[in-house]
């Protein structure tokens, strides 16, 4: 009996097989999305072209995928939490509600991305975000806090406004109220509420709706 079985990855606008990967037979019993996040793996060892490739669902978390070729991919809920996307070509690829949680996309390139909906606490630095649904010119650099923390404030469709700084991610109600509590009246404090409003204030500067919660909270200072 053959140890290995054949998993294929195919092209979601075709359906032509486009990669063919053996995996162990021990991974049968595993699930689907962890099965193909298997043949990724082995399609980017060999340099496998994943252009358009149907990847929804992959589980992908800690993979490392630098430099990738996953234009045009479809990634819906794709488990990428962790995962070395530095430098992945990811243009116009579908991230929808894809789970991209300390992820390092770091020189990736997402323009025309679809990532709405999709989970955020990434490294962003150098990114070409140029047109990616959900996120494109919608993340606002803070710059990092002295003891290196770095803020974000980013806008999802239809325009909820979100801080993501250590790995949190808030709205500024959530944001302000956290960050009273653990930093009180400190230097740390201090600095933390002048970043939050720094943010803001560009936000406004780039009319970004305000929605909700968030139209009442900017502009306070606590």
């Amino acid at each position: 009996m053959t140890d290995t079985f054949k998993f294929t990855i195919k092209n979601h606008k075709t359906g032509t097989v486009i990669f063919e990967a053996l995996l162990d037979v021990q991974c049968k019993k595993e699930a689907y999305g962890v099965q193909l996040g298997a043949a990724v793996m082995i399609a980017k060892l060999c340099g496998a072209d994943l252009r358009d490739a149907n990847l929804r669902g992959a589980y992908l978390c800690g993979a490392d995928l630098r430099g990738a070729y996953l234009c045009g991919a479809d990634l819906r809920h794709a488990k990428l939490c962790g995962a070395d996307l530095r430098g992945a070509d990811l243009r116009g690829a579908d991230l929808h509600g894809a789970d991209l949680r300390h992820a390092d996309l770091r020189g990736a390139d997402l323009r025309d991305a679809d990532l709405r909906d999709a989970k955020l606490l990434a490294r962003l630095r150098g990114a070409d975000l140029r047109g990616a649904a959900g996120i494109s010119v919608r993340v606002i650099d803070g710059g990092a806090r002295s003891d290196g923390i770095r803020f974000l404030l980013t806008r999802t469709d239809p325009g909820e406004w979100r801080v993501i700084a250590g790995g949190r991610d808030f709205t500024l109600t959530e944001a302000r109220k956290h960050w009273t509590e653990t930093r009180g009246d400190t230097d740390l404090g201090h600095e933390t509420f002048l970043i939050l409003d720094h943010m803001v204030a560009l936000a406004k500067l780039r009319k970004w709706p305000e929605q909700g919660e968030e139209l009442k909270d900017t502009g306070e200072s606590t």
